[in-house]
């Protein structure tokens, strides 16, 4: 939860924990029904419209990307990645 105090809003940052808690639970049944994906991995990058501030809030774990579309065609990585070549 310590990643989500960052965020201003009290009702995202519990939409965000809460969803990310329901995945995880989900990923736990599959492994136990299916003990061969134990090991498996997962990634996720979402973001949730502020409509009414026009605020954008981007969340992301693993080494999945988001970049932003710039006019002119420029896209600009909005996330650093998560993997061990990035922990050096």
């Amino acid at each position: 939860m310590n990643a989500f105090k960052s965020i201003e809003y009290p009702d995202v940052r519990e939409f965000i924990f809460n969803s990310i808690s329901n995945i995880k639970n989900e990923m736990k049944k599959v492994i136990f029904e299916q003990p061969d994906k134990k090991n498996m991995g997962s990634t996720i990058v979402a973001f949730i419209y502020l409509k009414e501030i026009k605020k954008i809030i981007l969340f992301y774990s693993g080494d999945s990307r988001c970049y932003i579309y710039k006019q002119k065609g420029e896209f600009i990585q909005a996330t650093k990645d998560h993997n061990l070549l990035n922990r050096w």
